[in-house]
C-alpha cells in the first residue's frame, strides 16, 4: 500500500475496535473488511483528504441510501455498485450526531446555576441538546424528573454526582454549527438516524431522536451557520438581559 492507503486502513482498523466496544458488531465486521480490501480503500482515497474520509460519514451515507449492514459482503456490493450516489451523500453531508441523552450529563450542572438560563451550544447539529428543560430524566432508575413532553433520558451515576431535584428554567436557546440541521426537516432527521450505529441500542436511540426532534421542531431555536470563533460573540450579545448565559458543547470521545 502507498502511504495514503496505509493511513486509511489504520483509521478503519482503529474504528473497528471502537465499533466493537460501542456495541456495533455489524460495523466492526464492515470496518475490518474495509482494512483488507484494496478496492474499497481506493474508493475512500478518491474522496477529499480530511473529514470526508471519516468512516462514520461513509457508513452513514450508505445507511441513508438504504444500504444493508447485515454482512461485509452485501455492504461491499452496495458500496461498489452505488458508489456515485454514496459519494454524493458524503460530499453533501457531515458527521453530526445528536445524542439527546447527553443532556442527562449536563443537567446536574445546569440545575445548580442561577436562572433563568440562556443556552448557546457550539457544534449544535440540529439543536436537540438545547432543550434540557423539555425532557424527563431517570437517574439510577428513579421516578423520572421533569414534566416535559420529550423522551425519558436514563442515566446511571457514580461517585457522588449531585442529582438534581428540578430541571432548569431556559428562556432562550441558540446554536452555532458549520452546517446546522433542521429538526423539522425529514431529510435532516433521516440523516441523523443514518448516523446511529446498528446494534442493540439502535431502536432506543432512534426513538429518543424522533421524540427530541418533535420537541425541537415545535419551537425552533436560533441557529447560526458559521465558525464558533467568529460567531460566538455576536450570539452571546443576542441573549436576553437578566439571563445566565451558558455556552456548552457535548461530544463523545473515541
Amino acid at each position: 500500500m502507498v502511504e495514503g492507503a496505509e493511513r486509511v486502513a489504520r483509521v478503519w482498523a482503529h474504528m473497528a475496535v471502537n465499533f466493537e466496544r460501542g456495541g456495533s458488531p455489524a460495523y466492526a465486521e464492515i470496518a475490518r473488511g474495509v482494512v483488507a480490501d484494496a478496492e474499497l480503500v481506493g474508493l475512500v482515497m478518491s474522496l477529499p483528504v480530511g473529514d470526508k474520509r471519516q468512516p462514520n460519514l461513509l457508513l452513514g451515507a450508505v445507511r441513508y441510501l438504504g444500504g444493508p449492514v447485515s454482512s461485509f459482503e452485501v455492504w461491499r456490493a452496495f458500496v461498489v455498485e452505488q458508489w456515485e450516489r454514496v459519494a454524493g451523500v458524503v460530499m453533501a453531508r457531515s458527521t453530526q450526531t445528536n445524542e439527546v441523552r447527553r443532556c442527562a450529563t449536563l443537567l446536574p450542572v445546569l440545575a445548580r446555576l442561577p436562572g433563568p438560563l440562556a443556552l448557546i451550544e457550539v457544534g449544535a447539529s440540529a439543536g436537540l441538546c438545547l432543550y434540557p428543560d423539555r425532557y424527563r430524566y431517570s437517574f439510577d432508575g428513579a421516578v423520572p424528573l421533569g414534566a416535559g413532553s420529550g423522551p425519558v433520558l436514563e442515566c446511571a451515576t457514580e461517585g457522588g454526582v449531585p442529582v438534581p431535584e428540578r430541571v432548569p428554567q431556559v428562556v432562550w436557546r441558540a446554536g452555532i454549527d458549520l452546517n446546522p440541521l433542521v429538526a423539522g426537516d425529514e431529510g435532516d432527521v433521516r440523516w441523523l438516524e443514518a448516523l446511529i450505529w446498528p446494534g442493540e441500542q439502535e431502536r432506543a436511540r432512534r426513538e429518543r431522536l424522533r421524540g427530541a426532534a418533535a420537541v425541537v421542531a415545535g419551537e425552533a431555536p436560533v441557529m447560526v451557520a458559521g465558525d464558533l470563533l467568529e460567531e460566538l460573540p455576536g450570539v452571546v450579545a443576542r441573549a436576553p438581559r437578566g439571563a445566565t448565559v451558558v455556552v456548552l458543547h457535548s461530544a463523545v470521545g473515541e
